[in-house]
């Protein structure tokens, strides 16, 4: 014998699978059900003239004479049910409030996948901004430019930035945070922000779209917060940490790195403790919400 339960279970998870048909079938019920109405006003419309007489003799209580229903005693006691037009007239009330309210849930659920073909579309120029990043590293014994691209042209220019300290004698646990800018703004920024801005802007925009969408709630912006986290590399977490510190470059990217917690997975070790020394402490915990 055919299980109904299976069947119906199957049914439901191969249209769940398949979004495009589920929207389909449900635009199809709607319309079904529209007609349906329609067809049934449609009928009573056409049917009472020829049949009023029959049913109001057949409802009234009254006693009809030779002539059928007295319509003048029927009209009066017609009108003891006019308290029931006012209910008619609510009832129809909420049958507009409820398609207003049901146009508003459409609307939001449109705006939220205009969203999210918004964010996944800028989380891949993100990936690709990024893995275009390239630095040149001079000409080797062929005469061949040698060249980095992506993490490991921004694995160079944090190496850069630990040269530069190391070479005025700085130490990363004991910097001031105007240290940090300025030696950020010389090893990295002025030799390679036309490499490396792109990707920044970029997390910017991401950032500032997840911040102020307002088909977004509060645990939709830390679900997406941490969709885009994942895609950041321990290197541009660092080279992130090191750009949002200094605002006159940044704007108030630090803001946003440290409302969605991007630096929680930076290494261990000297960048992660002199950024707990400038951001807020927060900015690296597991969310508790």
């Amino acid at each position: 014998m055919i299980n109904l339960k299976r069947v119906k279970m199957f049914l439901d998870r191969f249209v769940m699978d398949r979004p495009s048909l589920s929207r389909f079938l449900s635009a199809l019920t709607a319309a079904s059900s529209l007609i349906i109405l329609l067809v049934l006003v449609l009928t009573i419309w056409f049917l009472w003239p020829r049949y009023i007489q029959q049913i109001i003799e057949f409802m009234s209580p009254l006693t009809p004479g030779e002539k059928g229903i007295d319509f003048p005693t029927a009209g009066a006691f017609g009108d003891q049910f006019g308290g029931i037009n006012t209910l008619f007239t609510a009832l129809a009330l909420v049958g507009v409030i409820w398609t207003a309210v049901a146009q508003i849930k459409d609307r939001a659920v449109v705006e939220k996948q205009a969203f999210e073909n918004t964010f996944f579309n800028m989380l891949t120029l993100l990936r690709q901004s990024y893995d275009g990043i390239q630095v040149e590293l001079g000409i080797n014994h062929q005469g061949e430019v040698r060249i980095l691209s992506g993490d490991a042209a921004v694995e160079l220019l944090i190496r850069r930035f630990r040269d530069h300290i190391s070479s005025r004698s700085l130490r990363s646990g004991s910097m001031t945070e105007d240290e940090v800018n300025s030696a950020y703004v010389q090893s990295i920024h002025n030799e390679s922000e036309a490499l490396i801005g792109v990707y920044f802007r970029t997390m910017y925009n991401l950032l500032r779209l997840i911040d102020r969408s307002k088909s977004l709630n509060g645990p939709d912006r830390v679900l997406y917060g941490n969709i885009l986290r994942a895609q950041i590399s321990s290197n541009s977490l660092s080279i992130i940490g090191l750009n949002a510190m200094d605002a006159e470059i940044s704007g108030d990217l630090k803001s946003y790195v440290e409302k969605y917690r991007l630096l929680r997975y930076v290494p261990d070790g000297g960048f992660k403790d002199m950024f707990k020394r400038f951001y807020d402490l927060q900015t690296f915990e597991r969310r508790r919400d």
